[in-house]
């Protein structure tokens, strides 16, 4: 049940170092849903290998975020996480919370 979920925050970080420094100043980025698979285990010892790729949701044309962990290891994908992704402005998206 940890190690699923140390997976889970291990692909939304290494997808955060990749979209962040493109988010332009005064935006901020929010994830609109996404779909997570631990397809395979990694035991103790073992490393894990992240690969984020940008992609585009079929229907809305959004960009979708794929981040896959990888077992150095056995060379076996342990986890994929798909996630689609929005850029908004910070002050509006502040503005709407405090409604």
């Amino acid at each position: 049940m940890w190690a699923t979920a140390s997976l889970i925050a291990m692909l939304e970080d290494a997808t955060w170092e990749v979209v962040a420094p493109n988010v332009p100043e005064g935006f901020a980025m929010l994830g609109r849903g996404g779909t997570y698979e631990h397809t395979a285990p990694t035991l103790p010892g073992q490393q894990v290998r992240i690969e984020v790729e940008r992609g585009q949701h079929p229907v809305s044309g959004r960009p979708t975020w794929t981040a896959r962990a990888v077992n150095v290891d056995t060379g076996e994908q342990a986890g994929v996480l798909r996630h689609e992704v929005a850029v908004v402005d910070r002050d509006r998206f502040y503005r709407r919370l405090g409604r």
